[in-house]
C-alpha cells in the first residue's frame, strides 16, 4: 500500500506541469484513492488496519478537495489571499502524511 502510494505520487507529480497548463485529472486521483481503499480492505492486522483505513479515507477526502478546488471559479477579492479551501487542503495533506508515516512505521515493526 505504501509502495503503491509512493509510485502513484511520482506519476501524479510527473503529470503536473503548470507551465503547460497540465495537471493530473480528478479521475487519476480517484483511481489512486480507490486502490488505496482496496489495499486497506485486505489488511486485517490490528496493528496496522486502522492506519491503513485512515490513509484510504484521507485519500478520498483529498480527491474531494481537489474536485472542489478545480471547480472553484471564485477569485479572491485580494489576489494575495489564498483560496478558501487552501487551509483545509494543507491540514488534510498534513494528516495524510502523518497517517502514511504511522503506517510505514507500523509495517516496519511487523
Amino acid at each position: 500500500m505504501t509502495q503503491y502510494n509512493k509510485s502513484q505520487s511520482q506519476l501524479l507529480a510527473k503529470a503536473f506541469n503548470p507551465a503547460d497548463g497540465q495537471e493530473p485529472g480528478v479521475d487519476d486521483y480517484r483511481k489512486w484513492a480507490d486502490q488505496l481503499t482496496a489495499y486497506s480492505s485486505q489488511i486485517h492486522s490490528p496493528a496496522i488496519a486502522k492506519d491503513a483505513h485512515n490513509l484510504a479515507e484521507e485519500a478520498h477526502e483529498l480527491v474531494d478537495l481537489v474536485t472542489q478546488a478545480r471547480s472553484d471559479n471564485s477569485g479572491p477579492a485580494d489576489p494575495e489571499t489564498p483560496p478558501p479551501w487552501a487551509k483545509t487542503y494543507a491540514d488534510l495533506a498534513s494528516r495524510f502524511h502523518g497517517s502514511l508515516t504511522k503506517l510505514n512505521k507500523a509495517c516496519t515493526n511487523q
